[in-house]
């Protein structure tokens, strides 16, 4: 988001379901499609660990805000907590009855959540692995994010848009404005706005308290599969199944760049200097 760069290839990476940075940026989580799990170094783009994590495909992975630890989720039905330095098995978040879709870390690193095919979204404790909060009432929920504070999250729909839930209780809080289908969402670093990409090839930002809709953002040719704002809150990335990258004036609306990548893409992620 900072500034064009090079690409950096990792080395041996196998298609994947999702990529993470660690807090540092000197780590990157992936998950691949067969239950692998690879942990790389951004300098050099070398293998650090690469283990079975899953039965099934990997699809999503989170680290923690401290860098220690990293939870991968996928077809598996299961959301698995990873030691950063080793690869080992801390915790199992077993209660899905479906594969997961999304998985998210809370600022503080105490809770994980995440939502599934079996149309549930569910907090789990990050120590145990013990879950906290079961949300039944989610029509097809395809995405999850936590606020910048812990004290909410949001949830992206197939049929319909996106919602904010109150993360003590369940209750919900503000339906987004939008059109149907929201398969992305992510909250600004204030916790002020809410960016949410839609299967209408745009990508949206609303008041995250109030619903309203303050920009839209149409230049796409895709579903827009993942967003994410800068550091600073003044820049919006996004990526699509039109293979681009672009990235956008979050106060104006306005397209800065557009980057194309080699295939469609579905993950995106960024570092807390700006890196994507």
């Amino acid at each position: 988001i900072r500034h064009p760069a090079e690409p950096l290839t990792l080395d041996g990476a196998s298609p994947s379901g999702g990529f993470a940075f660690s807090p540092d940026a000197r780590k990157i989580v992936g998950t691949g499609y067969r239950g692998q799990v690879t942990v790389h170094d951004t300098e050099t783009g070398k293998r650090i660990l690469d283990f079975k994590g899953h039965d099934r495909a990997g699809r999503v992975a989170a680290f923690a805000p401290d860098g220690r630890w990293f939870v991968t989720a996928g077809g598996d039905d299961t959301a698995k907590v990873w030691e950063a330095r080793n690869g080992s098995e801390r915790a199992v978040l077993r209660g899905h009855d479906g594969g997961i879709l999304s998985v998210a870390v809370a600022p503080d690193g105490s809770r994980i959540l995440t939502c599934g095919e079996d149309k549930t979204v569910r907090i789990w404790e990050a120590n145990s692995g013990k879950q906290l909060l079961l949300s039944t009432d989610q029509p097809n929920p395809k995405t999850c994010r936590f606020s910048p504070d812990g004290k909410s999250f949001a949830v992206g729909y197939i049929s319909q848009t996106a919602t904010t839930w109150n993360s003590g209780d369940g209750t919900p809080r503000q339906q987004m404005s939008g059109p149907k289908d929201a398969i992305c969402v992510r909250y600004s670093p204030d916790g002020g706005r809410l960016a949410v990409g839609y299967t209408d090839f745009t990508a949206r930002v609303f008041d995250s308290e109030t619903g309203e809709e303050q920009l839209c953002l149409r230049s796409h040719g895709e579903w827009v599969t993942d967003l994410i704002f800068s550091p600073d809150g003044k820049r919006l990335a996004t990526v699509s199944r039109d293979r681009s990258l672009k990235i956008w004036d979050a106060e104006s609306g306005r397209e800065l760049l557009s980057i194309p990548c080699h295939d469609a893409t579905y993950s995106l992620d960024g570092s807390s200097d700006g890196l994507l």
